[in-house]
């Protein structure tokens, strides 16, 4: 909706064309959103259920005052890399309901696109998402303090806007800005012979705390001996306050040179849970 979109916003200063092949290609592209949505909403009313279409191509953008060429009010062209994804309507025979948010099925795609490009990414919570984005489900690609791309549920009007009935997410990365970060090294280490010591602790948090920033916190709490931190579970509803949610981790120990003693996995466990409890007002449940 109109409301959805904010005024200020760099994509909206387009460049106008001087001699369009139609009407509607009069300017030049700041963003691939809306074309990628009308193509989501040409393929819903043809009964194409399930969509996932992706588009590579320049954008044009004004530049910021001060930029080299800014004097010749030409644009600034960016490589960028945009992609939609609805979920399937029609549930078939053999497939179980669908339960989690596309959101997270967006987010995997983000990932492994991540992981390919073998450079220094990682996911935050916006300070300011992106207009057509749902508030409450999306996330920043940051490659140190810049803003490289994002990731999110389509909002609620701008679904409504574009006769999109099913839930939608969008991805997008922007490729120019992407190539200019150090390309991240793979690092290798010996397997172990010596055996792994797990430990699995839930604890109750505020439910808009991000987990990914507990995570985080976590690993650089439990030490060296930690070999791996992951999120296993999580669970609201029943038994649980409200406004909190139980997240499950469990912390993998192991060493290279020698077996760890239960003492210092102890110790090391109690160091995680004293920091949760401290720095993220946790409840060991």
């Amino acid at each position: 909706s109109a409301s959805s979109w904010r005024a200020g916003d760099a994509w909206r200063r387009t460049f106008r064309v001087g001699r369009p092949i139609t009407q509607r290609a009069s300017r030049l592209r700041t963003t691939h959103v809306p074309a990628l949505l009308a193509r989501v909403r040409d393929n819903r009313s043809r009964q194409a259920d399930g969509v996932a279409i992706f588009e590579v191509s320049r954008v044009f953008q004004a530049r910021a005052e001060g930029e080299d060429a800014a004097r010749d009010g030409l644009p600034e062209e960016r490589w960028r890399a945009t992609a939609v994804l609805t979920r399937a309507s029609e549930q078939r025979l053999w497939e179980p309901p669908a339960t989690t948010p596309i959101f997270f099925e967006a987010r995997g795609v983000a990932e492994r696109l991540v992981e390919a490009l073998g450079r220094p990414i990682r996911f935050a919570r916006p300070a300011q998402p992106e207009p057509y984005l749902h508030p409450g489900a999306a996330v920043d690609l940051l490659g140190g303090r810049q803003r490289v791309g994002s990731v999110g549920e389509l909002h609620p009007a701008v679904a409504a806007r574009f006769e999109i009935d099913t839930a939608c997410a969008l991805i997008e990365v922007e490729l120019s800005a992407v190539g200019d970060l150090p390309t991240r090294v793979a690092t290798y280490r010996e397997v172990s012979r010596h055996p792994q010591v797990r430990r699995d602790l839930a604890v109750l948090l505020d439910r808009g705390q991000p987990v990914a920033e507990v995570l985080g916190a976590v690993q650089k709490k439990a030490g060296a001996s930690l070999a791996q931190a992951l999120v296993f579970d999580r669970y609201e509803g029943p038994g649980v306050p409200e406004g909190k949610v139980s997240i499950a981790f469990r912390l993998i120990y192991q060493l290279p040179d020698r077996t760890l003693t239960d003492s210092e996995v102890s110790k090391a466990t109690d160091g995680v849970v004293q920091m949760l409890q401290q720095r993220f007002g946790a409840e060991l449940r």
